[in-house]
């Protein structure tokens, strides 16, 4: 007889074993679901570039760029990008406004793939002649990512973080300005932040927020999901943005929505027949007119089983962390139950 009993305390530690990984897993979900949460807190501006070619409009507000010189799209990181051509002076612009100014805390992320580096290149900048912000610039001599910033004086700052830069190579290049201790950092494929503490303030100014131009050095290469913040990302923040390589684009931020590009539709009319009477009239023909629908913007506030490109493989992973802390409650308490209706029938089971 003691073998069976072995073997039913043997079940029994299996079930409970089972259970409490369960537990772990649906644990570990709730631990990665809010990582992209805040992101939408500070966002300023967010370009996915899925467009062929003219205006790059800005997902997330109405930051929307001009195409000069004819800037087309290419692959990017995820799904496509814009492609710039340096032979062709191509850029995007925007005018001046305090959304792009270096007035406070700033953060910029975007992702990279040059075509040629025997040159410097420019990603993006508020920086000309006499009016200087910011620059995000490719420098040929050392083959680093550099990050410029004025402090409103006569001094320029850069930050970089050694990290050499090849052709045909995908880089997401993170940039930053603290305006509570005056520095700024960089880092590429989150490797860690190459500081520079000694930025010593900021000045605003009226340049043009300009992608893939500074001056007279342009980008050569494609530039992908570029996006805004009036804050500094946390360090779980860039990395879930980098997601191990792969990208994300605006849809895949909690609530993000696809803002469809619109079209001009032309307005169907009645259009009125002749017909040859003695009395020579006209007699309309009633036709039917076909009703102009609307593009209506697709929203992911609501709960669904589809999952962001990308994401951690569970449902849990489009949810926010609060909605994920109610879920793992509920399994919590049915994996509980669970457990105790069968220890007590195996309990009783022993017993016999």
């Amino acid at each position: 007889m003691a073998r069976p009993r072995l073997d039913r305390i043997a079940l029994l530690i299996g079930i409970t074993a089972l259970v409490l990984m369960l537990l772990c897993v649906s644990g570990n979900e709730m631990a990665h679901a809010g990582d992209g949460d805040d992101l939408k807190t500070g966002l300023v501006a967010w370009w996915d570039f899925e467009e062929e070619s003219g205006t790059r409009y800005d997902s997330h507000s109405s930051n929307d760029l001009t195409d000069n010189n004819t800037v087309y799209r290419g692959s990017g990181i995820v799904d496509y990008g814009a492609d710039f051509e340096e032979s062709n002076s191509e850029y995007l612009s925007i005018v001046d406004n305090a959304d792009l100014s270096a007035i406070s805390d700033m953060a910029f992320c975007c992702w990279i793939n040059l075509e040629s580096n025997a040159a410097d290149k420019t990603i993006f900048s508020k920086w000309g002649s006499g009016a200087q912000e910011y620059r995000l610039i490719y420098e040929s001599s050392t083959g680093y990512m550099e990050w410029w910033w004025h402090d409103g004086s006569t001094t320029r700052k850069k930050a970089d973080t050694g990290h050499s830069i090849t052709t045909s190579t995908w880089y997401m290049i993170y940039t930053d300005y603290d305006d509570d201790t005056n520095s700024i950092g960089i880092s590429v494929n989150d490797d860690g932040l190459g500081t520079n503490s000694n930025a010593a303030g900021s000045q605003d100014t009226n340049e043009p927020f300009y992608i893939g131009l500074e001056g007279a050095t342009y980008a050569d290469g494609i530039i992908d999901s570029c996006a805004v913040w009036d804050r500094q990302l946390s360090a779980a923040e860039i990395t879930w943005l980098y997601n191990s390589g792969s990208g994300r684009e605006y849809a895949d931020l909690p609530g993000g929505v696809i803002t469809p590009t619109a079209t001009i539709t032309p307005t169907a009319t009645t259009t009125p027949t002749l017909t040859a009477t003695p009395t020579a009239t006209i007699t309309p023909t009633a036709t039917t007119t076909p009703t102009v629908g609307t593009p209506v913007p697709l929203d992911y506030t609501t709960w669904s089983i589809d999952l962001p490109s990308g994401g951690e493989g569970s449902v849990l992973a489009s949810l926010t962390a609060g909605e994920a802390m109610i879920v793992i409650v509920l399994l919590a308490i049915l994996f509980l139950g669970l457990v105790f209706f069968i220890g007590q029938r195996v309990w009783l089971w022993l017993q016999r």
